[in-house]
């Protein structure tokens, strides 16, 4: 099965690109529905899908379509539950897809993100924002508490199939597009793929390579505050995974 967003942005994923993966799994895109009209019920969301193409790439699974559920969350900071959708359930296991985004967001796209906002429903999407206080409408508690959130929900997901997740970032031609404090982001080429079974250890090899591109540390670590890099340590230390990782390459497809 493969977990890939069928959002409607200019830094969604190329369908093409990943109906290789889908044909050879045998998989089934999957997605939950979200605030914005374009994806608010499961028809409006389905046929932003097929605009953006991914029709064409492999079938689409909306999760919430038929109700939700809310999975337990053991040691986060706030959450008690994360509400995803009940289709959830029905998947023996998950490839996260991701086009990575260092510059494209207020805070960076990567794993987690797909794995927390993403996953939710509107509802789980607003315990996140809330800190688990609302889950009826939007309203934010501040980034800090979101981050925390963010990782309480990965947490969540990951013990709900334990052993059945693994990770893709894709670090490809992305232009940054988001105005931010973050002078000097370019677009730094078609880097590669990162895959893991960590989504903690997936990001942080992304974030090392896309924010390692400042043109010195002080600026390198202003991008990651800008963009809440710090979200990854607060996951590390309720169990979601590791921020240290060894990086080997599988294939140079430069040679």
């Amino acid at each position: 099965m493969t977990f890939s967003n069928v959002r409607d942005s200019a830094v969604k994923i190329d369908p093409m690109l990943i109906k290789p993966l889908i044909e050879n799994v045998k998989g089934t895109m999957i997605d939950s529905n979200y605030f914005d009209g374009a994806r608010s019920n499961t028809q409006a969301h389905l046929a932003t899908a097929k605009a953006n193409g991914f029709d064409k790439a492999g079938p689409i699974d909306i999760l919430d379509s038929e109700g939700e559920i809310a999975l337990s969350v053991k040691g986060g900071y706030h959450l008690k539950t994360f509400i995803t959708g009940a289709k959830l359930a029905d998947y023996d296991s998950l490839i996260s897809v991701v086009r990575f985004k260092g510059h494209n967001l207020p805070r960076y796209g990567g794993s987690m993100k797909n794995l927390s906002i993403c996953l939710g429903t509107p509802k789980g999407a607003a315990q996140i924002h809330s800190g688990g206080k609302i889950a009826d409408y939007f309203s934010s508690a501040g980034e800090k508490v979101t981050s925390e959130s963010m990782a309480d929900a990965v947490k969540a997901a990951l013990d709900f199939k334990p052993g059945k997740w693994i990770f893709f970032n894709i670090i490809d031609l992305l232009e940054p597009q988001r105005r931010d404090a973050c002078d000097g982001a370019k677009n730094i080429g078609d880097i590669g793929i990162l895959l893991s079974t960590d989504p903690i250890a997936c990001d942080q090899a992304a974030v090392d390579i896309v924010y390692g591109f400042a043109p010195d540390e002080q600026t390198r670590r202003q991008w990651e505050q800008e963009h809440f890099v710090e979200s990854l340590e607060m996951a590390e230390k309720i169990g979601v995974g590791a921020t240290h990782y060894r990086l080997q390459v599988v294939r140079n497809f430069m040679q």
